[in-house]
């Protein structure tokens, strides 16, 4: 008893030694130019690209980035089909009727304040999932119902570098801070995928 004691004595000092050697740390970070940030995406399923605009913020800058209106925004296909975009917005451009089939490749060219910037990109390989199982393991160590386990499996295209991202809903509402993201350089290429996300109380609905 008089070693346990001890042990437990010394086991809260450290906690309290521990806790008394935190701070905050504020970085003396110097003012920089704002750069130009820009953001697309291209549903190929409605046909729909978007592109974002914007000015970055200092780093203890808390306000919304500055949206860059005015850009000259355009989209072409590996067929030498050019779409134009419209600026819905300030700082959001958006254009429709874009037809992208899988392996397709797309060249994007924004032209804003006098710069010029181009990106590349290629429609994926749809993957349809083959199943997804459910279990439940272990008791949650803080008394309350055990945690629900979600694995998707799934059969990689060989031969293609694929990336994947697994996201879960509970009681229909998208978990943004439990999702998974995996490429078939870790997974395997060409071979059945597993990926396992875990987390989710038992007696909720998880799809």
């Amino acid at each position: 008893m008089k070693y346990q004691f001890k042990y437990i004595v010394a086991f809260f000092l450290g906690m309290i030694l521990f806790y008394s050697c935190e701070d905050v740390i504020e970085l003396d970070l110097e003012t920089t130019e704002s750069r130009v940030v820009i953001e697309s995406f291209l549903d190929a399923g409605t046909g729909e690209a978007k592109v974002y605009i914007s000015k970055t913020n200092d780093f203890y800058d808390n306000s919304l980035p500055e949206m860059i209106s005015g850009a000259e925004i355009s989209i072409q296909d590996s067929e030498s089909v050019s779409y134009g975009f419209i600026e819905s917005s300030p700082g959001i451009y958006v254009v429709q009727g874009i037809t992208a089939d899988p392996g397709d490749s797309f060249s994007l060219t924004v032209e804003t304040n006098g710069e010029s910037y181009e990106a590349n990109a290629i429609v994926p390989v749809p993957v349809s999932l083959d199943s997804i199982s459910v279990f439940e393991f272990g008791g949650n160590p803080f008394g309350g119902d055990d945690d629900l386990a979600l694995s998707a499996y799934w059969d990689d295209p060989e031969g293609m570098e694929n990336f994947y991202r697994i996201r879960a809903f509970v009681d229909g509402e998208f978990q943004a801070d439990n999702y998974t993201v995996v490429s078939d350089g870790f997974t395997g290429d060409g071979t059945e995928n597993v990926v396992t996300v875990s987390g989710f109380e038992a007696n909720t609905s998880v799809t």
